[in-house]
């Protein structure tokens, strides 16, 4: 079964993408847990003041410092900088299409076209509005495939067809 998606990728895509890589990540969970309940643990103990001696209370402090900050990061400054990029970056703006077939997955981004083996695909990451595959032959590479791009009656289960055929995993 073959059969070809395409798109044309925008920056909504792109900061998507880079938090399902971030959520799909257990580091990164763990870590924005641990930073959640750090900073929960600070504001309540402040607020009831159940930090008597001023050391405890200037932790407490800068742990929400820093907390706001990495919100901060996560929420305003990424998505800034993504956008920033892609606008630099005429590549970034291109069409993508993806070729599918049993033997491989053609991606052509403008007029350049990259040979992508099944053998290489590591997993691939499903999100509420993208899939990101996984690819690693002599580097690891992320294309993302937007699920509007498979908005033909069976493609996503195509798509999803062709991945369990040749034992992919979904995550």
């Amino acid at each position: 079964m073959s059969f070809k998606v395409h798109f044309t990728p925008n920056k909504n895509d792109y900061i998507q993408a880079s938090r399902l890589m971030e959520i799909k990540t257990p580091l990164f969970v763990v870590l924005a847990v641990l930073t959640i309940a750090i900073m929960a643990g600070s504001l309540i103990g402040l607020v009831f003041q159940w930090f008597t001696d001023s050391t405890a209370q200037n932790v407490a402090m800068v742990s929400l410092v820093v907390g706001v900050f990495y919100a901060l990061y996560y929420f305003l400054l990424t998505p800034f900088q993504l956008t920033k990029a892609i606008k630099k970056n005429e590549a970034l703006q291109m069409k993508r299409e993806f070729s599918f077939s049993e033997a491989e997955v053609d991606l052509k981004v403008g007029s350049q076209t990259s040979r992508l083996f099944w053998d290489h695909f590591l997993h691939v990451l499903k999100g509420r509005t993208m899939y990101i595959l996984v690819y690693e032959e002599e580097k690891k590479i992320y294309p993302f495939l937007p699920k509007r791009a498979l908005n033909k009656p069976g493609s996503e289960e195509a798509f999803l067809a062709l991945l369990a055929e040749h034992n992919i995993p979904v995550k």
